[in-house]
């Protein structure tokens, strides 16, 4: 009796054993590959998620594979077509698209959030708005592993020396541009650089959103939506900024988002964009942390505005050969330490249930831990990024040229537009 007793004590420990330790037998196993396009800036992070991932669950590997940021999405593409995809990705939500457009290639973890109480509790600390652009249907493809939104930078000791404010107005905003701008200095930079998602395209975005325009480049059904008055009235400042003022660079039109981030950087830029991931790089350079952080203004003062806010996305393979192992890896990359770990490496996240008091050590950062009116960049849209290239491409002929009316070059822009959305629409 003593001996079946012990026994039945042996097994209950060992069962109880198994079930505390997930990297034991009966927990996730197997190899997790995971592309992501953002390069050595994980570095760190990745690292540290290793080694936490490593410590609960021994059991499971992780590869991360670095893609190049412009090549993610054909790559991706290639991958699925060879039934070859990883098991995660997390890169710029339109950069996943087209794999689940292709070959609904991303997994639904719509029935994970009804079944899992950890999955609905990483789900309940997102910003709904954004949880809600990876509905297709009522298939959940992906989730927003980083949130982010976009300010202006104003450099603080230029705004001293003259005794100056931040702009609150387009008014006030072009006159402090002009007092700032000098030999080999400019006093607003932004980027041209057609072709590229950080494009005049996306300037427009901005300064249309902040104008009052919720949907900038295209409707919520994807049609074009950029020819309004007000989008007007935005074409009319670029060319103001550009030909009249002269108070962006002669090199606008061309101007990459590297060559405007090496501008800023050496401190030659008085006003200009920012994101929470600009803030730790910037501050090893000359620019330092001489700047404050303000919302694009409104047109003028006291018109509702709106700040261009997206997300970065992470997707699970829908045939991954190690489900489980890569669910997990999933979670515990959207976990709460998870997240945190990522925001202290990388500036950036998408909970909002993360303690702010002790990460957001400096003014910079903490104006993106508030919420704000936001429009959405709604670059998920088969249409959207047709459209963002057709408007860049119109916009930088204005740049390049004073002679082109901002009008007419719009006009022809949604013009050309409209076709497009057509041909799209009718496939």
């Amino acid at each position: 009796m003593k001996r079946r007793s012990m026994l039945i004590a042996i097994f209950a420990l060992v069962s109880l054993m198994a079930w505390a330790a997930p990297g034991w037998a009966g927990g996730p196993k197997g190899k997790v590959v995971i592309w992501f396009d953002s390069g050595a800036a994980w570095n760190g992070f990745i690292a540290d998620f290793n080694k936490d991932l490593a410590a609960k669950y021994p059991d499971i590997t992780v590869e991360w594979v670095t893609q190049d940021t412009a090549q993610l999405s054909a790559k991706l593409v290639t991958a699925f077509a060879a039934k070859q995809g990883p098991d995660i990705a997390m890169g710029s939500q339109y950069r996943l698209v087209s794999p689940e457009q292709q070959f609904k290639a991303w997994a639904d973890l719509s029935g994970r959030l009804a079944s899992d109480p950890e999955m609905k509790e990483i789900v309940a600390s997102l910003p709904k708005v954004h949880v809600d652009a990876y509905y297709s249907g009522k298939k959940l493809w992906g989730l927003p592993q980083v949130v982010q939104a976009v300010g202006l930078f104003v450099r603080k000791s230029w705004m001293d020396e003259i005794k100056a404010k931040p702009p609150e107005d387009w008014a006030e905003l072009t006159a402090l541009a002009a007092k700032f701008t000098k030999k080999d200095q400019f006093g607003y930079c932004i980027f041209g650089a057609p072709g590229l998602t950080n494009s005049s395209g996306i300037q427009f975005e901005y300064s249309g959103a902040a104008a009052g325009m919720q949907y900038p480049i295209v409707d919520a059904e994807g049609k074009p939506s950029f020819n309004t008055p007000t989008g007007r009235e935005v074409a009319k400042a670029f060319h103001q900024w550009q030909h009249l003022k002269k108070v962006t660079s002669p090199a606008t039109p061309t101007f990459t988002h590297k060559e405007f981030y090496e501008v800023v950087q050496a401190g030659k830029c008085g006003i200009g964009r920012v994101g929470a991931w600009n803030v730790g790089p910037w501050s090893k350079t000359a620019i330092g942390e001489d700047y404050v952080v303000i919302p694009y203004p409104p047109m003028k003062k006291g018109q509702k505005g709106y700040q261009v806010s997206w997300s970065n996305a992470i997707t699970m393979n829908g045939s991954s050969k190690t489900e489980e192992a890569t669910y997990t890896v999933l979670k515990a990359l959207m976990s709460k330490q998870g997240q945190t770990n990522f925001f202290q490496k990388l500036t950036s996240a998408a909970r909002t249930d993360l303690d702010w008091a002790k990460l957001a050590t400096t003014p910079q950062l903490q104006y993106f831990t508030k919420p704000q009116e936001y429009a959405l960049e709604r670059a998920w849209l088969d249409t959207f990024l047709p459209t963002l290239d057709i408007l860049s491409n119109h916009l930088n002929g204005m740049l390049a040229d004073a002679k082109v009316d901002p009008v007419k070059a719009l006009e022809a822009a949604d013009k050309e537009a409209q076709a497009k959305y057509n041909e799209i629409r009718k496939k």
